[in-house]
């Protein structure tokens, strides 16, 4: 059951990912509502009112959180679960909207605290792979990695 919600809160935060970079700030629906009349009744609570960028990176920095705590580091049956949603790629996603948020587009001011909380998550991805046995890099053989690439 984890496993669905994570996935569920995977994808979710991976569209609101892609509405901020586009449009920046965007209403958070995290609730299902009644399209018809709303729980209201009335309908007025279908009207959401548009978000900051800032509360929309918190809510998808949050979604990734869950869907990392919920998915396995990998799938018991891979041969069924191929291309399925693992923790470390919600941590990467999660790393990766944390270097957005760091980047100059929204960090005019340059603050170092961004980019290291971006770092330290990105290393967190990063040994989570390697906990999944996944990773691109080998230590020991770093150069037969670099030949399959250019293939």
């Amino acid at each position: 059951m984890y496993a669905l919600l994570g996935q569920a809160y995977f994808f979710r935060a991976y569209m609101y990912y892609h509405l901020v970079t586009i449009y920046g700030g965007v209403p958070i629906i995290d609730h299902v509502q009644d399209p018809i009349l709303g729980n209201g009744g009335d309908g007025s609570d279908l009207i959401v009112p548009r978000q900051t960028t800032k509360a929309c990176v918190d809510f998808i920095c949050q979604d990734f959180q869950r869907a990392a705590d919920m998915l396995p580091a990998r799938w018991r049956n891979e041969a069924s679960d191929f291309g399925r949603v693992t923790s470390a790629l919600a941590l990467a996603f999660l790393g990766k909207t944390l270097l957005y948020w760091a980047s100059p587009v929204f960090n005019r001011a340059d603050d170092d605290s961004r980019w290291q909380t971006a770092y330290e998550l990105n290393k967190q991805a990063l040994e989570k792979l390697a906990e999944g046995h996944f990773g691109m890099s080998y230590e020991g053989n770093a150069g037969v990695n670099a030949e399959n690439w250019a293939r």
